[in-house]
Protein backbone atom coordinates (compact mmCIF):
# COMPACT_ATOMS: atom_id res chain seq x y z
CA UNK A 1 0.00 0.00 0.00
CA UNK A 2 1.23 3.12 -1.08
CA UNK A 3 0.47 6.70 0.40
CA UNK A 4 1.07 10.48 0.26
CA UNK A 5 1.01 11.93 3.73
CA UNK A 6 0.03 15.82 3.43
CA UNK A 7 0.39 18.38 6.09
CA UNK A 8 -1.76 21.11 5.85
CA UNK A 9 -3.10 24.12 7.47
CA UNK A 10 -6.54 24.88 7.25
CA UNK A 11 -8.48 26.25 10.03
CA UNK A 12 -11.69 26.64 8.79
CA UNK A 13 -12.00 22.73 8.38
CA UNK A 14 -12.18 22.25 12.05
CA UNK A 15 -15.41 24.99 12.40
CA UNK A 16 -17.05 22.74 9.13
CA UNK A 17 -16.34 19.59 11.85
CA UNK A 18 -17.18 21.07 15.06
CA UNK A 19 -20.64 18.86 15.13
CA UNK A 20 -18.32 15.86 14.90
CA UNK A 21 -15.52 16.54 16.72
CA UNK A 22 -12.28 14.01 16.66
CA UNK A 23 -9.35 13.03 16.30
CA UNK A 24 -9.35 10.79 12.92
CA UNK A 25 -12.08 11.14 10.17
CA UNK A 26 -12.43 8.17 7.66
CA UNK A 27 -13.25 10.04 4.38
CA UNK A 28 -15.04 7.69 1.62
CA UNK A 29 -15.75 10.06 -1.29
CA UNK A 30 -15.64 9.05 -5.30
CA UNK A 31 -13.07 11.12 -5.55
CA UNK A 32 -10.77 9.35 -2.70
CA UNK A 33 -10.29 7.78 0.09
CA UNK A 34 -8.16 9.29 2.73
CA UNK A 35 -7.74 9.59 6.95
CA UNK A 36 -7.52 12.83 7.83
CA UNK A 37 -5.59 13.21 11.23
CA UNK A 38 -6.35 16.66 13.30
CA UNK A 39 -3.22 17.22 14.65
CA UNK A 40 -4.43 20.50 16.39
CA UNK A 41 -7.97 21.43 15.38
CA UNK A 42 -7.43 24.85 17.52
CA UNK A 43 -4.48 25.87 14.72
CA UNK A 44 -5.90 24.37 12.08
CA UNK A 45 -3.08 21.60 11.99
CA UNK A 46 -3.79 18.46 9.72
CA UNK A 47 -2.68 15.28 7.77
CA UNK A 48 -4.66 13.90 5.22
CA UNK A 49 -3.10 10.39 4.16
CA UNK A 50 -4.34 10.08 0.16
CA UNK A 51 -3.75 6.17 -0.74
CA UNK A 52 -2.40 5.47 -4.42
CA UNK A 53 -2.30 2.56 -6.33
CA UNK A 54 0.92 2.00 -9.13
CA UNK A 55 0.70 0.99 -11.56
CA UNK A 56 -2.29 2.53 -11.97
CA UNK A 57 -1.80 6.16 -10.64
CA UNK A 58 1.60 7.46 -10.18
CA UNK A 59 2.37 9.15 -6.81
CA UNK A 60 4.43 12.13 -8.43
CA UNK A 61 1.43 13.05 -9.59
CA UNK A 62 -0.18 13.86 -6.69
CA UNK A 63 1.84 17.32 -6.60
CA UNK A 64 1.12 19.91 -3.90
CA UNK A 65 -1.71 21.29 -5.82
CA UNK A 66 -3.54 18.03 -6.72
CA UNK A 67 -3.43 16.84 -2.93
CA UNK A 68 -4.64 20.42 -1.89
CA UNK A 69 -8.08 20.31 -4.93
CA UNK A 70 -8.42 16.27 -3.54
CA UNK A 71 -8.31 17.96 0.11
CA UNK A 72 -10.92 20.79 -0.45
CA UNK A 73 -13.47 17.35 -2.76
CA UNK A 74 -12.82 15.27 0.24
CA UNK A 75 -14.22 17.97 3.02
CA UNK A 76 -17.30 18.58 0.52
CA UNK A 77 -16.26 22.58 -0.95
CA UNK A 78 -13.69 24.94 -0.83
CA UNK A 79 -11.25 25.83 2.32
CA UNK A 80 -10.39 29.53 1.59
CA UNK A 81 -7.28 29.09 4.30
CA UNK A 82 -5.94 26.00 3.07
CA UNK A 83 -1.89 25.72 2.90
CA UNK A 84 -0.43 22.48 2.04
CA UNK A 85 2.59 22.49 4.31
CA UNK A 86 4.29 19.37 2.54
CA UNK A 87 3.28 16.22 0.85
CA UNK A 88 5.46 12.89 0.87
CA UNK A 89 5.05 9.82 -0.23
CA UNK A 90 5.58 6.84 1.86
CA UNK A 91 4.67 2.42 1.25
CA UNK A 92 3.33 0.90 4.40
CA UNK A 93 5.41 -2.27 5.16
CA UNK A 94 6.39 -4.05 7.94
CA UNK A 95 9.89 -5.06 8.88
CA UNK A 96 11.59 -7.46 11.41
CA UNK A 97 15.04 -7.45 12.26
CA UNK A 98 16.84 -10.82 11.74
CA UNK A 99 18.05 -11.07 14.95
CA UNK A 100 16.60 -9.12 18.00
CA UNK A 101 19.84 -10.68 20.64
CA UNK A 102 23.19 -10.42 19.94
CA UNK A 103 25.57 -11.24 22.22
CA UNK A 104 25.06 -7.97 25.16
CA UNK A 105 23.02 -6.30 22.65
CA UNK A 106 19.09 -6.63 22.23
CA UNK A 107 16.67 -4.78 20.11
CA UNK A 108 13.68 -3.58 21.19
CA UNK A 109 10.51 -2.25 20.30
CA UNK A 110 11.02 0.29 17.10
CA UNK A 111 14.63 -0.81 16.62
CA UNK A 112 13.60 -4.99 16.16
CA UNK A 113 10.20 -4.38 14.22
CA UNK A 114 8.49 -2.04 12.06
CA UNK A 115 4.70 -2.46 11.63
CA UNK A 116 1.73 -0.25 9.88
CA UNK A 117 0.53 2.70 11.55
CA UNK A 118 -2.68 0.81 12.56
CA UNK A 119 -4.11 -1.34 15.45
CA UNK A 120 -0.82 -0.49 17.97
CA UNK A 121 1.44 -3.62 17.22
CA UNK A 122 4.37 -1.36 17.15
CA UNK A 123 4.00 0.15 20.68
CA UNK A 124 2.27 -3.34 21.97
CA UNK A 125 5.00 -5.29 20.63
CA UNK A 126 7.62 -2.99 21.65
CA UNK A 127 5.78 -2.94 25.26
CA UNK A 128 6.26 -6.43 25.15
CA UNK A 129 9.23 -6.59 24.04
CA UNK A 130 10.28 -4.45 27.28
CA UNK A 131 8.55 -6.39 29.54
CA UNK A 132 10.21 -9.44 28.17
CA UNK A 133 14.00 -8.29 28.32
CA UNK A 134 13.31 -6.04 31.47
CA UNK A 135 12.78 -9.03 33.93
CA UNK A 136 15.36 -11.12 32.25
CA UNK A 137 18.32 -8.26 32.94
CA UNK A 138 16.89 -8.34 36.66
CA UNK A 139 17.06 -11.39 37.47
CA UNK A 140 20.47 -11.96 35.97
CA UNK A 141 21.34 -8.32 37.96
CA UNK A 142 20.19 -9.74 41.18
CA UNK A 143 21.45 -13.52 40.87
CA UNK A 144 18.55 -15.21 40.80
CA UNK A 145 19.03 -16.17 36.72
CA UNK A 146 22.21 -17.04 34.85
CA UNK A 147 23.39 -15.04 31.85
CA UNK A 148 21.76 -17.66 29.19
CA UNK A 149 18.39 -16.85 30.24
CA UNK A 150 19.05 -13.97 28.19
CA UNK A 151 19.48 -16.17 25.71
CA UNK A 152 15.78 -16.77 25.64
CA UNK A 153 15.05 -13.29 24.83
CA UNK A 154 15.41 -13.61 21.03
CA UNK A 155 14.05 -16.69 20.66
CA UNK A 156 10.34 -16.07 22.30
CA UNK A 157 9.53 -12.19 20.85
CA UNK A 158 11.38 -12.48 17.21
CA UNK A 159 8.17 -15.04 16.74
CA UNK A 160 5.76 -12.48 18.25
CA UNK A 161 6.86 -10.03 15.83
CA UNK A 162 6.77 -12.30 12.97
CA UNK A 163 2.65 -12.98 13.58
CA UNK A 164 2.33 -9.32 13.95
CA UNK A 165 3.74 -7.99 10.98
CA UNK A 166 1.96 -10.56 9.18
CA UNK A 167 -1.55 -9.30 10.94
Amino acid sequence: QHFKSVHFRAPSLAERLAERPAMLYFVFHPEAVAVLVAHHMGRGEWVAQLPFFPPLQDGTALDVAECGRIIEELVGGPLPDLSVCSAGAWRMSAKVAQRMSVGPVHLLGDAAHQFPPAGAFGMNTGLQDAHNIAWKLAAVHHGSASERLLSSYDAERRPVAHANARL
